[in-house]
């Protein structure tokens, strides 16, 4: 039996996100993968054009097939951009037949950002990607738009901590999850973050001074690392405080090296602090 972790997202040729940045990321981690492009594009979808595009959701069984002949069982899965209803459904028949027990699964609910869908996605694929969250997440971790869609909710641009915790509870009922992390988070002081909350009832805040430049793939280095984090051991807490921290300072390093943000930010940059964390 081979043990593996799954990552599942798309992959773009050119700029750095999704699955161009969690496979170096955990593979810092020292976490053998296994990798599933949900979607192939030429480019990323922010500020190059219309990119080309080959939806890989037909493969998915396929592949399910060839690797329960290894074969492959799934000690943990993080799920980002799936794209079609179909990929959504595909994706929790492999993993209800190939993962252990034990796994833990982490699942981005990539659809949505600003109070609107992105182009292309509907009330079904919402609803869709909701069952799988039931069905196979530990843990979710939408931005505020996203977590307003999944807990069925009307979307509030500028929530109090309060309202962010009541959201967070009660995405943790309806979904039956053990932890819950809203991305993109800001306060009154002008600082920006995540707020999680858990089954156990740990919650909180980590939070740091915005930056004004935007750089693609920021969220998905900070998914990458809390994953990676949660992988080797560390409590929920501590994985957000060290993704925070290392994701503002890849920011900072992309700033000092003026970087064109469609080409996404320097998540290189923070390689060696993984390693380091990881006592090489």
């Amino acid at each position: 039996m081979v043990k593996q972790l799954l990552i599942a997202q798309d992959l773009s040729s050119v700029g750095g996100v999704s699955l161009g940045i969690a496979v170096p990321v955990l593979a810092s981690y020292h976490q053998r993968t296994t990798i599933l492009p949900t979607m192939l594009l030429s480019s990323h979808t922010g500020g190059f054009g219309v990119p080309v595009k080959s939806d890989t959701s037909p493969l998915i069984q396929s592949f399910k097939e060839q690797w329960a002949t290894i074969p492959i069982q799934f000690t943990g899965a993080y799920l980002g951009y799936l794209g079609t209803i179909e990929s959504i459904k595909a994706m929790g028949s492999l993993l209800a037949e190939l993962s252990d027990d034990e796994k833990m699964t982490t699942i981005d609910p990539v659809m949505a950002d600003h109070g609107h869908l992105y182009s292309g996605m509907t009330t079904d694929y919402v609803n869709e990607l909701r069952m799988l969250c039931l069905a196979q997440a530990d843990l979710i971790l939408p931005n505020l738009t996203e977590a307003y869609l999944l807990a069925e909710l009307d979307y509030q641009e500028n929530p109090s901590e309060l309202e962010v915790d009541q959201l967070l509870k009660q995405l943790l009922k309806k979904l039956n999850l053990k932890a819950v992390v809203i991305t993109g988070v800001t306060n009154q002081q002008n600082k920006i973050g995540v707020a999680f909350r858990t089954a156990g009832n740990e919650s909180g805040w980590v939070l740091k001074e915005k930056r004004e430049q935007h750089y693609f793939g920021t969220g998905d280095l900070l998914a990458s690392c809390v994953v990676g984090e949660l992988m080797t051991g560390k409590a929920l807490e501590e994985a957000l405080r060290f993704a925070v921290e290392v994701t503002w300072k890849a920011m900072s390093v992309s700033d000092k090296e003026a970087l064109d943000g469609r080409l996404g930010v320097n998540f290189m940059s923070i390689l060696p602090d993984i390693n380091r964390r990881m006592g090489k």
